[in-house]
């Protein structure tokens, strides 16, 4: 893979940490997948920073604004709907969202709930200081173990995206296994907080034709990064900030990837917020940043406006 965060190194520390919920979840229900299908939205316009759901009113952006942890609030999610304009290949080789073409300066930082609570609140609350909006991609295990949580990101504005039931490794599962990965974690979302996802991030950044073919039929983009900040090595708070804000790909339509569980992220979210902004960019939620419809992509996993 292009990345370190799909090093043998990254997988030991999440399947350690991982028996705990295999073995405190082994009572959980498992919801068929057969029963669980991706919901039908609403389109309009496509492109960045345009709202893909119609039949919203001030009204209902008004009840938003005054919820509180552990209501919903899913008029404040966008649902994006791939259609045959989503073209998700490179000529032969299909490939997930890394980075988008865009001229607008706006970034966006995400966060990959690990087999640990994590540190998703205290996340937040520096979020909310800078009046900021984020991705956070969780898996179902996580969403089980943290329920109050999981409605809690969605209550305070921020949105969420499917990131496997359990973590595996896409390319290595059957169509049949990723459909469940998919639908089951979509249920789960859907149980906890009403939203109807509609990012998915791959599980090590492992993926393949058939793995983002799937991805769409559920009707998901696939959302890599091109900023990684390898905060799970937990090197130290400074080396997050620099890996960051000196990253070669840092600029336009750039995604940051972050981690939930990583022990020095908190720490060095708020001067990397600063040094973003400091560099002209606005930061802003994925579902903001990419193209709906109406795009292809190339080989380095730029989405590119047709």
């Amino acid at each position: 893979m292009r990345f370190l965060h799909g090093s043998s190194h990254y997988r030991t520390w999440l399947s350690i940490s991982a028996l705990t919920i295999a073995l405190s979840t082994a009572g959980s229900f498992a919801i068929p997948a057969a029963t669980v299908t991706p919901p039908t939205h609403t389109k309009t316009e496509s492109g960045p920073g345009v709202t893909a759901e119609s039949g919203s009113s001030a009204e209902s952006a008004g009840a938003a604004s005054e919820s509180t942890p552990g209501t919903t609030a899913t008029q404040l999610q966008r649902r994006l709907v791939p259609d045959a304009t989503s073209n998700n290949y490179a000529g032969k080789k299909a490939e997930p969202i890394f980075r988008v073409r865009t001229e607008k300066p706006q970034v966006a930082l995400s966060f990959d709930a690990g087999s640990t609570k994590g540190q998703a609140a205290l996340i937040m609350d520096i979020l909310e200081k800078y009046n900021l909006k984020s991705t956070f991609f969780l898996t179902a295990d996580w969403m089980r173990q943290n329920p109050e949580d999981t409605k809690t990101i969605v209550a305070r504005g921020h949105e969420i995206g499917n990131h496997s039931v359990s973590h595996p490794s896409f390319p290595k599962l059957s169509k049949a296994h990723m459909l469940t990965q998919l639908q089951e974690t979509h249920q789960v979302a859907k149980d906890l907080t009403d939203v109807d996802m509609c990012l998915f991030r791959f599980p090590y950044g492992d993926y393949s034709n058939a793995a983002v073919d799937a991805v769409k039929e559920c009707g998901y983009y696939g959302i890599q990064w091109s900023v990684d900040s390898i905060d799970w090595r937990n090197e130290g708070r400074q080396i997050i900030i620099d890996r960051v804000l000196n990253h070669k790909n840092l600029g336009s339509g750039s995604i940051v990837l972050m981690h939930m569980a990583a022990t020095y992220t908190p720490s060095a979210l708020e001067e990397i917020i600063q040094g973003i902004q400091a560099k002209g960019y606005e930061i802003v939620p994925v579902s903001e940043l990419i193209y709906e419809n109406n795009y292809h992509m190339d080989a380095a996993g730029n989405q590119i406006p047709n």
